[in-house]
């Protein structure tokens, strides 16, 4: 947004950011003053028509930077020199994580070959039985090939 030059004597600056900029054509007014903050959407859609339906209906809305409602705090007066923002509300891209008591991916495991040389090697898909001994190993005594004999 470009900087935005100061109202004129008897005026408020009204400032429309993301969407409301769009539909307004502008970045920045000036609208007479004083004005009942419950008469700002009427007058902007007056101006804009549909502005309210497509972008103060769900917007933020702050004077002098701090926010408003409008609804609420309808017998608020705009005053001359002050400084309204019209602040649709954006979409946050945020990453989405597991729940907590989902179980995380399993991580890669060292596994020894027949040299007994440690490799890296990927989990398999079905690791349902990953907290049991291993029954191979278990079986020919835990040696690789070797029957303790």
């Amino acid at each position: 947004m470009s900087s935005v030059p100061k109202p004129p004597p008897g005026h408020f600056a009204v400032l429309y950011f993301a969407s409301a900029g769009s539909h307004t054509g502008k970045e920045h007014e000036s609208l007479p003053a004083p004005l009942p903050l419950s008469k700002l959407f009427a007058e902007l859609d007056a101006r804009y028509p549909g502005f309210t339906g497509k972008i103060l209906d769900s917007c933020l809305v702050t004077v002098n930077l701090d926010y408003v409602d409008v609804g609420g705090d309808g017998d608020r007066t705009i005053q001359e020199g002050d400084e309204v923002a019209i602040i649709p509300p954006q979409r946050l891209l945020l990453p989405v994580m597991p729940p907590r008591h989902e179980a995380r991916p399993p991580r890669a495991q060292p596994l020894c070959d027949a040299q007994g040389l440690a490799r890296e090697v990927s989990p398999q898909p079905n690791e349902a039985h990953a907290d049991e001994p291993d029954q191979q190993n278990a079986h020919n005594g835990g040696e690789d090939g070797d029957d303790g004999s």
